[in-house]
């Protein structure tokens, strides 16, 4: 699945054809479980039902591990480029050490 499956299948769901949309959202979000974006228009192509809440909760879940990652990756760049640590040949070991 591709960027252009998604694009497509929004389109779908902006058309009002959400059955559709649904339908190719569903195996691309097997293929790429952590997409927000597809997620949310996964959640789009549903009425109010437990389905659409699923899914934006879900969404929801990604955004914030995305972030968490995010930020996980700005302390590692901080922390092993910091200068007393630099004769360390392992930044990973550096970075576990400061947890």
């Amino acid at each position: 699945m591709d960027d252009e499956t998604l694009q497509q299948a929004i389109q779908l769901s902006k058309d009002g054809r959400k059955l559709d949309a649904r339908k190719l959202l569903r195996p691309f979000l097997e293929v790429d479980p952590e997409n927000e974006k597809a997620w949310l228009w996964y959640a789009n192509s549903f009425d109010l039902t437990d389905e659409k809440l699923k899914a934006c909760k879900t969404a929801w879940f990604i955004a914030q591990v995305q972030k968490w990652r995010s930020k996980g990756l700005e302390f590692y760049n901080h922390s092993c480029n910091h200068q007393n640590w630099k004769h360390l040949k392992n930044p990973i070991i550096c970075c576990e050490l400061t947890k």
